[in-house]
């Protein structure tokens, strides 16, 4: 696994560990977790797309006797 799929889930696990320990007297704070993993998701967006355009861009082929067209 990637080590931001790592730190997302650390990021996760944090929030929740201190949200388990007042579960009974405090409201669900799982919409703050997925808040918190939105950046990430951003990020890996973005970054798989560059990737993309500099593959296409640079007419690396993506197998053997392939080539990419859009």
């Amino acid at each position: 696994m990637g080590s931001g799929f790592l730190a997302a889930v650390g990021t996760v696990a944090e929030g929740s560990a201190t949200a388990a320990a007042g579960a009974l007297t405090e409201p669900s704070s799982e919409g703050a977790d997925t808040a918190r993993c939105q950046p990430f998701t951003v990020a890996f967006y973005v970054g798989w797309m560059l990737l993309f355009v500099a593959w296409v861009l640079l007419g690396i082929p993506i197998g053997p006797g392939e080539t990419l067209s859009l």
